[in-house]
Order: C-alpha cells, then sequence, then structure tokens
C-alpha cells in the first residue's frame, strides 16, 4: 500500500497580511477596499444615455419644484450630484455589478481617467495640481453622501414613502397613508410611469430608422416575481415588534406551483408551492409577427406593484408609457393571468390605447357561447353569426375528449371561417364594434335563406366557382343580426374580454402565441440569469423603498437590452439575420467511416443524461 506524501508546512503569509492592512477602510465597516471597478467605457455609455434620455434634466427639475430651498442654496450641501448617481448606477448596471450604494460608492471615488469625471460632472482643471486637489476631493466622498442624494432622487417619484428600518405595524401603514396628499401620490405615481417609459423606450429609439418603421407595435406581457432582501428587516429570530409588518410595506408575498415532474415535489413529501417575497414586476417586451422583420427582443415598459395588487392595470399603464412616446399599437399576447381578469380591469383599458388582444381561454370555456349580442355570439375569441354549426363550436371540447383526431379537429377549425362575423370599417362613436352578418353583402361566405342577395351577385359568384357552405339551423325567430340589412353594431364591454385578433387555434394563432410567448420566456430567464440583468438576486437590492427598487430594476433592465442591442449587431455583422441561401442539388449523405470511433477521438458517449444546449 502506497502512502500519500506529507502535506507541505503552511506558508508564511506575514508579507500578505501586512498587504491587507494598508487596504482603505470606511466609515461604514466594510474591511477592506477590494471591488470590482466599474470600466471607463460603461460610464461613457451611461452617460451618452443620459444626455441623450435628458434622465439627469428632469430628475433635476422634479427635484427643483418638489425642493424649492435645493435651489436658494439653503440647507445641507450636496457632495454627490443627482447627475453623478444616476450615470454611476447606470454604468454599475452595465458592467454586470450590482446596483448597490457600496458598489456606486466605489465607483464613484475609484481612480478614473479625467474624461470619465467630466462625463459624471465632477470638477476638472487644466492646472495639473489643480486637477489633483479635485481628485482627491471626489476620492474622500463618504458613503453616506451617495445614500443621501439616492434618497433625494428615489422620494422625487416613490408614490408611498414610509418610515425606513423599522417595522410597521397595519394601523401606523393605515394612519400614514390617511395622511398623505391624493394629489401629491398621483403626481409621483405619474413620474414614476414616465421614468419607467423614459429609460427603456429610450432603448427602442436606438435602434436604426428602417427597423423602428417596420415593427408594427406588437407587444407580448407577463408578469415575474422580483425578491427583496429580507421579510422583516431583522436577521434575530425576535420579533421587535409584534404584529408589525414587513419594512417594505408595499411588497408582499407571490405564490407560483411548483413543477409537479419532481418527484421530491409530490404530495406527502414537500409543498408545491413556492412563495417568494418581493414585487410583481410587469414587463412588456417587443416582438413581430411570424411573416415580418424580425427585431431585437427589448424591453420597453415597466410596472411594479404589490403581487396580486391590480395586475390588469399594471399591464395597461405600462402599455400607456408605450403609446405615449408615440409608438405604434398593435397586438398585445398574455397569458391566463391577463386574459381572466373582469374587462374593465384590463381589456378595455388595453383595447382603449389601440391594442388587440392574443391570448389562451380555459378548458371550461372551449365550446361555449362566452357573450352573446343581438344574435352574434363570440366563441373561443371569435364573433360568429347564430348559424354556426354545434359540431364545429364543439370541437375543441371533441378533441380535448380524443372524439376527434388531429387531422379533423384542424379541418374543423378551418371550417369555422365561414361562419365568423365580418368587421365593418370604422367603429360607432367609437364606442362599439360593428359587425356584418356572414350571409350578408357582397363579400358573404355563408348561403342564408333569411338574407337576399341580387341575382347579378348569384351569377358572379357562379361564374368564380364559389361554393358556400349552406346554412341548415337558421333561427325560426330572426334576431337582429339576421333581420338587419346592414351591420349590427355591438359595445365593446360585451365583446372586449374575449376577442382575438386571430381565431383561436388556427396554425396562425399558433405559430404567432408559441413564439411570442417563447420569446418572453427566453427573456425571462435572461434578466434573471445570474451573469446577465440579475434580477432575482435580492442581496444586490439591500435598501428600503418603493422609488429605490423600482430604480434599481430599471437600470438592469436598461442593461439587458443594451446587451441586446449588442448582440443583435454582433448577428447582423455575422449575417445571422439575412435570409438563408438556397443550394440547389441533392445533399451529400454521411458515409459509414463518419460514424467509426478513432483512437484519438472523442468518446462515442458520456455517461448520464446529455447537458442542455
Amino acid at each position: 500500500m502506497t502512502l500519500e506524501p506529507d502535506l507541505p508546512g503552511l506558508p508564511d503569509l506575514s508579507d500578505l497580511m501586512r498587504t491587507l492592512g494598508d487596504l482603505p477602510r470606511t466609515d461604514r465597516g466594510r474591511r477592506h477596499g477590494l471591488r470590482a471597478s466599474c470600466p471607463p467605457s460603461a460610464l461613457t455609455v451611461a452617460a451618452n444615455f443620459c444626455d441623450a434620455t435628458g434622465l439627469d434634466r428632469t430628475l433635476e427639475e422634479w427635484l427643483r419644484r418638489d425642493r424649492p430651498n435645493r435651489e436658494a442654496g439653503i440647507g445641507r450641501p450636496e457632495t454627490v450630484t443627482p447627475r453623478a448617481y444616476l450615470i454611476a448606477a447606470l454604468a454599475c448596471a452595465i458592467a454586470g455589478l450590482p446596483v448597490a450604494f457600496t458598489v456606486i460608492h466605489h465607483t464613484l471615488t475609484s481612480d478614473m481617467p479625467k474624461a470619465s469625471r467630466v462625463a459624471l460632472g465632477f470638477a476638472t482643471s487644466q492646472d495639473p495640481h489643480e486637477d489633483e486637489r479635485h481628485d482627491r476631493a471626489r476620492q474622500k466622498l463618504s458613503y453616506w453622501s451617495v445614500v443621501r442624494t439616492a434618497t433625494k432622487v428615489a422620494r422625487t417619484f416613490d408614490p408611498k414613502p414610509y418610515p425606513a428600518r423599522r417595522g410597521l405595524t397595519a394601523a401606523e401603514i393605515a394612519g400614514i397613508d390617511a395622511a398623505r396628499d391624493p394629489e401629491g401620490v398621483a403626481l409621483r405615481q405619474q413620474r414614476a410611469d414616465r421614468l419607467q417609459s423614459m429609460l427603456l423606450v429610450g432603448c427602442f429609439a436606438a435602434l436604426p430608422r428602417k427597423i423602428r418603421k417596420a415593427w408594427r407595435g406588437d407587444i407580448t406581457l407577463d408578469g415575474t416575481v422580483v425578491p427583496i432582501y429580507g421579510k422583516f428587516g431583522h436577521n434575530s429570530k425576535r420579533r421587535l415588534r409584534e404584529g408589525a409588518r414587513s419594512p417594505e410595506v408595499l411588497s408582499g408575498w407571490h405564490a407560483k406551483e411548483r413543477d409537479q415532474r419532481d418527484m421530491a415535489n409530490l404530495p406527502g413529501q414537500k409543498p408545491n408551492i413556492d412563495w417568494t417575497h418581493g414585487y410583481d414586476a410587469h414587463i412588456a417586451l417587443m416582438t413581430t409577427r411570424a411573416d415580418e422583420q424580425p427585431v431585437p427582443p427589448l424591453i420597453l415598459a415597466l410596472s411594479l406593484d404589490t403581487p396580486g395588487s391590480k395586475p390588469g392595470l399594471n399591464a395597461a399603464a405600462a402599455l400607456a408609457g408605450i403609446v405615449d412616446a408615440g409608438l405604434p399599437a398593435g397586438w398585445v399576447t398574455t397569458d391566463l393571468g391577463y386574459s381572466q381578469l373582469l374587462p374593465e380591469n384590463f381589456a378595455l383599458p388595453v383595447r382603449a390605447l389601440g391594442f388587440e388582444l392574443m391570448h389562451m381561454f380555459k378548458q371550461d370555456e372551449l365550446g361555449v357561447i362566452q357573450a352573446s349580442w343581438k344574435g352574434l355570439i363570440c366563441v373561443e375569441g371569435t364573433v360568429y353569426g347564430p348559424c354556426l354549426p354545434d359540431v364545429l363550436r364543439n370541437a375543441s371540447v371533441d378533441l380535448a375528449a380524443k372524439r376527434i383526431d388531429d387531422q379533423t379537429y384542424l379541418t374543423r377549425i378551418e371550417a369555422h371561417r365561414a361562419y365568423q362575423a365580418r368587421v365593418k370599417a370604422g367603429r360607432d362613436g367609437h364606442a362599439s364594434y360593428v359587425f356584418r352578418c356572414p350571409g350578408a353583402g357582397p363579400h358573404r361566405t355563408v348561403r342564408c335563406d333569411l338574407k337576399k342577395v341580387p341575382t347579378s351577385q348569384e351569377a358572379t359568384e357562379a361564374g368564380k366557382r364559389k361554393t358556400l357552405p349552406l346554412v341548415v339551423n337558421a333561427p325560426s325567430d330572426p334576431p337582429p343580426c339576421c333581420a338587419n340589412s346592414a351591420s349590427v353594431s355591438v359595445p365593446f364591454n360585451v365583446f372586449a374580454r374575449y376577442v382575438t385578433a386571430l381565431p383561436y387555434k388556427t396554425p396562425e394563432w399558433k405559430r404567432h402565441y408559441r413564439d411570442t410567448r417563447n420569446q418572453m420566456e427566453g427573456k425571462n430567464r435572461f434578466i434573471k440569469n445570474p451573469l446577465d440583468a440579475d434580477i432575482a438576486s435580492s442581496g444586490e437590492r439591500r435598501f428600503r423603498g418603493f422609488g429605490k427598487q423600482l430604480f434599481a430594476l430599471l437600470t438592469k433592465l436598461v442593461s439587458a437590452n443594451i446587451q441586446t442591442l449588442v448582440g443583435w449587431l454582433d448577428a447582423n455583422d455575422a449575417g445571422e439575420h439575412e435570409p438563408p441561401i438556397k443550394r440547389r442539388g441533392r445533399r451529400p449523405e454521411p458515409g459509414l467511416d463518419q460514424y467509426r470511433p478513432r483512437p484519438t477521438g472523442p468518446p462515442i458517449r458520456v455517461v448520464g443524461p446529455a447537458p442542455a444546449a
């Protein structure tokens, strides 16, 4: 038996210990000055972004309105200007660093070239000795000067600030809310919405003009949880105040069902619900349709709120910022989390902005008449005449019960088109839909005995060999949609919750919904990835207050958009967005020699499942 040799003795690290002792310390208790530095290129990009969007000028104007004494020079002087704080925070996010006060303070006080100091707004001089004096003064900025500036900036757009560093009871919170000025709360909420639009829509303005003009305004919406650091704000198991809520008052619990395929999550093993304490972030991602030029998937809007609190209205508020910026309104693709809300809480505000909806339906909504008006019926998001046969209306139900196969289902879905009510151009006073019966007009799609057409039209249809299905279940007591010769006006609130831009489960609907939702899920993974935006790491935002949390998230999403734009430019340089070249001839088939293992080559297989690509 061969013994391993003795391990070498411990080296003398006294020189290293003396080196560590010489590192700078601060009055906040940091043990050393080892911090990742923000590169000058990130500071340059952040400064150019602030200048292009007018971020610092807008916040300075808000501060001037809220704090008139600040302009008069009354009160404590600021050593860190809002511009320096904003640029440093954006630069940290772009460089992949945490947007934490310690990192921002280190960025502002670390060694940097003169051009970066000028971009941040620090004093400089052409005289070397004078410039060195200014630089030493900058390097002596305190940590608390960064915190004070961040607090002042956040309070300009924080609708409901609360006292920090302590838990408040429900009665205390109610008293604070009752004493607020409603107009002031509404003003700061408008500022928060404008700030989101200013930062995220500003990334869209960086796209080439050709791509911006080609985009129709299609959006996909989703909500994701953003955890915060600590629920109680104290690391002791003993609560300091019984009945106190989290110091982050506007946060809450987010529940998500776990993946049932995991054996450890089966009933009797572990709970099947993941609980996360934080905020719900409603994100709007730009996308395109299948037949259009692809665009980079940029995040154009964000709305942050308490989990479960007004999700549809938060989503509509995010979309409003896109429309207010002058961008087009197209299709909005959502999941069941939004489509099941009441019309006044989601569908009507979104449609009022000019968007059309694309969403799914629950199993109990398939095959049923979701809404009706004067004989017109809405089935699975599409408006039909009362002549729709029951065998077609129940196609999705029959497929779920395995009474028909997929090919039969596609055939029935295609047959639905003939019975669709046609939407006329224009709106009746912008308060209703205007539909025409499928059996009426020169472009009718069915033949109905209740609708008489001129003989010339029948001759034209016969000459074009246009085959129209015959209505066999015409109502005995014709409703207005059958009796009216022109059209029927339907109030928006009747069908608004259900109507989709494309007929449900058609090949076009499947392709669009699959592509857009996959893009949204991929973007969610990207912004939560620790190597990318990393919004899921609550430890990077160890501060209290909705305004501070919102600004930190916005900087992370801006950095994600910038990474997307850089990747898009690289793909353009590589020609990945060009159409594929069609090659003629037969593809050469591989021979058996390509499968023969080589002594110096890789093994045929490696044990265990293959890693994900």
